[in-house]
């Protein structure tokens, strides 16, 4: 019999509203502590996979960035690193987790912004240079949106790069995965918050995420063309980099 929060996490996960309403808990909760969390849960590669990503974007001189789900800000402090003389914009939903941001923040190119990663009314279209996302598909109340909006705000060959957990097209592989992630994030998320289900959601979200191969393919359906990924990990986790087509 599946467990209750299987249960009520397969419901919710699968309605946008509701999708949204309870990862804006799930995030405050987790917020203090979510910079440690995600050291913790890669055995310290996280950083080290995200400067990867910014190292692979391209050589631009003042790039206009968004960083969408910006979480702790690593990202979006690696972007205004790299482009001194650009500009970030970090957007996340989460009160909590932009306030976080801001405090650990040094540059003096980057604004935080609280928005809906599905509805950036605040960034005009076809306006950005640069994309990225740390962990962000995989959490958008809905992905069509999310990919429908990024085409959007980027100009023609704009970039957007992604570092998400990877869905294997084996069933066998992805049962593996699913029971790798459920205990060992769960594992954390007792000795961190004392409640396992806070890092368990991780298996959960990406047991109804696409797999790799048909995120690539829907990333062509939406518009973008140039994709390229990388493997980390052993392959659970991706870089993915693509552009927004003519």
């Amino acid at each position: 019999m599946k467990s209750l929060f299987k249960q009520k996490i397969q419901v919710w996960l699968g309605l946008p509203a509701l999708k949204r309403e309870n990862l804006e808990t799930l995030f405050t909760v987790s917020a203090p502590k979510y910079h440690l969390a995600t050291r913790t849960l890669s055995l310290g590669r996280d950083h080290a996979w995200k400067k990867i990503l910014i190292d692979n974007l391209p050589l631009l001189q003042a790039p206009s960035c968004v960083d969408i789900a910006c979480g702790s800000g690593d990202l979006s402090f690696l972007l205004a690193q790299r482009y001194t003389e650009g500009s970030v914009v970090a957007i996340d939903y989460n009160p909590l987790m932009l306030q976080l941001a801001e405090a650990n923040n040094s540059y003096a190119n980057i604004q935080f912004v609280r928005a809906d990663m599905c509805n950036l009314d605040n960034v005009a279209s076809d306006s950005v240079d640069l994309v990225t996302g740390g962990y962000a598909l995989r959490n958008a109340s809905d992905l069509n949106k999310v990919l429908d909006e990024i085409k959007r705000i980027l100009k023609v060959g704009g970039t957007a790069a992604f570092l998400e957990f990877s869905r294997p097209q084996s069933q066998v592989m992805q049962k593996i995965q699913y029971y790798i992630l459920k205990s060992w994030g769960g594992l954390w998320g007792l000795l961190l918050h004392g409640n396992y289900e806070i890092y368990a959601y991780l298996a959960e979200s990406l047991a109804v995420f696409p797999t790799h191969n048909e995120l690539l393919a829907k990333l062509v359906q939406q518009g973008f063309g140039e994709i390229s990924s990388r493997s980390l990990f052993c392959g659970m986790l991706k870089i993915i980099t693509c552009k927004k087509a003519a």
